[in-house]
């Protein structure tokens, strides 16, 4: 499927589930992989990551705390200030990913919303995009979406939220992306927000290793398997799919710039 993007995944993670990256990576750029943003796990494994992908300049980078930061003992503005300091001395183009999860018990909201519209603010301050986590938070989000300004246009990373969350990024002008979960026999009301997003807003993902698609779920995800994302949005946007392969690469052209 030549020209291909995939525009969150987490390489480390997946070498971790046992996948051979050099391979991968081979295998990817044979079968028309055209960039896409490797995610980190961890605030501090970004040098890990970028020789993991050195090879692959249309690798691009996200680096950031996560929601999960707020469980650390330290004051939020000490954990952002260590964090910047540490990637200063590397190139990666995103902060990522940044947001709120009240599925897990990462600290207190308080310390989450503390923590994403510090890290919204760092990024104003490098000129970067954002990619934002949302799970179980719709409210705050969009709370802190309709008041923050954004210097550069952000990514809403696997999109699973409401459609009120998802005119307050499209309000922003932000990308929403859509992963694995579009394929599920059970995500009516999720391809239901596919069909309301316009094509000059859409990115879409396979968040490997996680979120296989429907006929792989179970196993272990790498973004070789984005071709079935695309097979059903194409179908839910009832467009070719050359043309939303295209669409798609203009989008993450445009962000990444």
């Amino acid at each position: 499927m030549n020209g291909f993007i995939d525009s969150h995944f987490h390489l480390l993670a997946v070498e971790q589930k046992g996948i051979n990256i050099a391979t991968l990576l081979k295998e990817l750029k044979d079968s028309g992989f055209e960039g896409g943003i490797d995610i980190g796990l961890s605030a501090d494994d970004l040098p890990q990551r970028l020789k993991l992908s050195a090879m692959y300049p249309e690798i691009l980078h996200a680096s950031a705390i996560g929601p999960w930061g707020a469980a650390l003992k330290e004051d939020i503005s000490k954990i952002v200030s260590d964090f910047t300091n540490f990637v200063s001395d590397y190139s990666y183009q995103f902060i990522g990913e940044i947001g709120l999860d009240y599925h897990w018990n990462y600290g207190t909201k308080e310390r989450q919303k503390e923590l994403f519209v510090s890290q919204i603010e760092l990024a104003n301050s490098l000129n970067k995009p954002i990619i934002v986590h949302s799970r179980d938070a719709d409210e705050d989000t969009k709370a802190i979406l309709d008041t923050q300004n954004f210097k550069k246009r952000g990514i809403m990373h696997c999109f699973s939220s409401t459609e009120i969350l998802l005119k307050s990024a499209l309000d922003k002008d932000f990308f929403i992306s859509f992963a694995g979960p579009v394929t599920y026999k059970s995500s009516g009301a999720l391809r239901q927000m596919v069909s309301y997003v316009p094509l000059e807003n859409l990115l879409l993902e396979t968040d490997s290793p996680y979120l296989s698609p429907e006929p792989l779920r179970g196993k272990v995800n790498t973004p070789l398997n984005i071709s079935f994302v695309y097979e059903e949005v194409s179908k839910i946007k009832n467009i070719p799919l050359d043309k939303l392969i295209e669409q798609i690469k203009s989008n993450f052209k445009l962000l990444s710039n």
